[in-house]
Order: C-alpha cells, then sequence, then structure tokens
C-alpha cells in the first residue's frame, strides 16, 4: 500500500484488513511525504527526476512528466531489487528532504499497487498558492504516481476522493489519466471497491465510485469457479 499526505490512517488498515480476507498478501507498505506533492517542493522534485530517471532499470515513456519519474521510480523500489533501486530508494528517502518513507519494506516483492488517499476535508485544492502555497497538493504529482502505479506487474488502483470537481482524484480522472480509481475514501464501500478494483487492475482502467468522472459505482465481482 502506498499511502499519501494526509491519509487517514484508519483507511489505510481497512484496506488492508479487506485485501487480507480477500487473500491478498500484503507484503509492504510506504508513505508519500508532503516534499512529493508540495507545490512548493516542486522545482526539487525537478531536480530530483534527472538522477532518478538515469536509475531506473526500465526507463520511463519518453512523455513522462517530472512528476512521472518520481512515480517510476517508487515503483521499481516496490516491485524490484538490485543495486539501482537500493540506490534510487535512498534518493527517495533522503533524510534532509525524503519523498518517500518506507513503513513495511516489500523487498521488492509487489506485484500490484494500492494508492489510498486523503479523505473530503483535506484533498481539495484551495486555490489559493499564496495562503499555503507549502501546504497545496500539485495535479501533476497525483497524475504522475497514478500513470506510475498502473505500470506495475498487476497493475495498480488510487483510492481517494472526487467528491467535488477540484478534488486531486477528479482531476486525475478528468486528464485521462489511464489508471483504475476508485473514490469514497474512507467508507466501506470504497474500501471495498478498491480491493476489488485491484484484483483487475491489470486490465482496462476504469473509474469506479459515486464522485466526480466515475463511470461505474462498483467494479465487477470475480467469477465464481
Amino acid at each position: 500500500t502506498v499511502a499519501l499526505p494526509g491519509t487517514d490512517a484508519a483507511d489505510v488498515k481497512a484496506a488492508v484488513e479487506d485485501l487480507a480476507k480477500a487473500g491478498a498478501e500484503v507484503v509492504g507498505a510506504v508513505s508519500m511525504t508532503e516534499n512529493w506533492d508540495s507545490q512548493s517542493m516542486a522545482q526539487y522534485r525537478e531536480t530530483l527526476a534527472s538522477p532518478l530517471a538515469s536509475h531506473l532499470t526500465t526507463a520511463a515513456p519518453g512523455d513522462a512528466t517530472t512528476d512521472a519519474v518520481i512515480g517510476y521510480a517508487l515503483v521499481e523500489v516496490l516491485t524490484s531489487t538490485g543495486s539501482e533501486q537500493d540506490l534510487v530508494s535512498d534518493m527517495l528517502t533522503d533524510a534532509s528532504t525524503p519523498i518517500l518513507r518506507i513503513d513495511q519494506d516489500p523487498q521488492g516483492k509487489a506485484a500490484a499497487i494500492l494508492v489510498i488517499g486523503p479523505r473530503a476535508s483535506s484533498s481539495a485544492t484551495s486555490g489559493d498558492d499564496s495562503q499555503s502555497g507549502a501546504a497545496t497538493p500539485s495535479v501533476s504529482a497525483w497524475a504522475g504516481l497514478a500513470r506510475a502505479v498502473a505500470s506495475a506487474p498487476s497493475g495498480g488502483v488510487v483510492l481517494a476522493d472526487a467528491s467535488s470537481s477540484d478534488t486531486m482524484l477528479a482531476q486525475v480522472r478528468a486528464q485521462g489519466v489511464p489508471v483504475t480509481t476508485v473514490d469514497s475514501v474512507g467508507t466501506a464501500m470504497g474500501a471495498f471497491s478498491a480491493v476489488l478494483a485491484l484484483g483487475d487492475a491489470g486490465a482496462q482502467a476504469r473509474s469506479f465510485g459515486v464522485g466526480e468522472g466515475a463511470t461505474d459505482v462498483l467494479p465487477p465481482f470475480p467469477a465464481a469457479h
């Protein structure tokens, strides 16, 4: 699991419990810091992206943004191992300006990635960077990570808030980022839907829930065997 800044620990716990009930093995957990999506840290991320890109064993797409490169670096750290991945991990977790905190090291064993975002009260943009630029999240960071997690071996899902058009998830959906998304984070339905969606995340990207940009309320249930 990947917890984004401001995410409620209870929502991560609920998703992990539902994954376990579904028979999935949760091999690791990491948290992104505010340096990952703060608009005031955009220049730092741009500077960091170049050395990260040079150490990726699978090159990021040519049209990947700075923030997407950071996302692809995260995916490598979660899904593979080696000296290059160790170096990438060191850069992302640098003590002076960390992008990432590793709460439970997956040791490269992750196949599918579930990203969990904050609830409605903290996920919308303020529209006024002059008041709290450091705390204003970047849509580019969200879109870049969302695009990258879809490249995991078994795909990825973003569970977050899309209760209004100015939320990060709604804007990711509006940009047409090819990743499966689930809204209504913080609800039992949201956590359950995310687990269902993760089981089919490697297929066509879809948007589930009842928020802005959703195309279906629930993911399809697995076929009975």
